[in-house]
């Protein structure tokens, strides 16, 4: 894949992030000031116990909500003062998104799916110029993806792991400079899920997009760059020896 090189600027940055929700007349407090820096073309794991916030910080870090306090930067955009139209544009253009439970759309094809983003937003008429590029694209990601024979397939006639590789085919067709994966895993069978592992991998090495991914898979977690664990509301660092890191916080998740 020729991606481009990431821009300068961080993937991320962001200080005291704070977010709150209301639930039975309590306010539940679950993000309480999360700091955090990601470098471009920098992959990092977030661990932590269920419920403790790590779907909620991906949220605000893909722009699909926003922070009840802090500040946050992504690509070197001040997303939290941004307008709509700006957060729309760089959630479309610069991030992808890769789901534990895949959100295939059921009636489209592998192919259609993987299409989508590149649909959002655009004119009809700038479509029918640019279509034929974006299937190109499409199917040659679906090739790298491994499921180029079963691109005209439903949802419904591919296993967990094909409809997953799906939409990472999906989340890399905009050229992100970030990538943010909530237990792409998850849902799969131990073997699936070291291929999907070593899929992501790969692919993040290659394009050299940032990555934000959440795991409670320890040893997946490991083989990123840097482990945080999410805990109090907060990130803090994982300290461990290189060659075990996932020792330090076995018995924490």
């Amino acid at each position: 894949m020729s991606d481009p090189i990431p821009s300068s600027a961080p993937a991320i940055r962001a200080r005291g992030l704070v977010r709150n929700f209301e639930s039975i007349g309590q306010r539940l407090e679950i993000l309480r000031g999360v700091d955090l820096d990601v470098a471009a073309g920098e992959a990092i794991a977030v661990v932590g116990r269920s419920g403790g916030g790590k779907s909620t910080l991906l949220h605000l870090l893909g722009l699909l909500d926003r922070p009840d306090g802090g500040e946050l930067a992504v690509d070197g955009v001040d997303v939290v003062r941004a307008p709509r139209g700006e957060r729309d544009r760089l959630r479309r253009d610069r991030i992808g998104f890769v789901f534990q439970f895949y959100h295939l759309l059921p009636e489209l094809t592998a192919l259609q799916n993987v299409l989508l983003g590149a649909m959002i937003g655009v004119s009809p008429l700038d479509w029918l110029g640019r279509r034929q590029d974006e299937k190109q694209r499409a199917r040659a990601l679906l090739e790298r993806v491994g499921l180029a024979e079963r691109a005209s397939h439903l949802p419904s006639r591919l296993s967990g792991g094909e409809r997953q590789r799906v939409a990472i085919a999906r989340a890399l067709l905009r050229r992100p400079a970030l990538l943010l994966c909530d237990e792409p895993t998850g849902n799969l069978d131990e073997r699936t899920s070291a291929e999907i592992e070593e899929l992501l991998l790969g692919i993040q090495r290659e394009t050299r997009a940032a990555m934000v991914l959440v795991t409670h898979s320890l040893r997946l977690a490991g083989r990123l760059d840097r482990m945080l664990m999410l805990e109090g509301g907060r990130l803090h660092a994982v300290e461990a020896p290189p060659d075990q890191p996932a020792a330090a916080v076995a018995s924490m998740v």
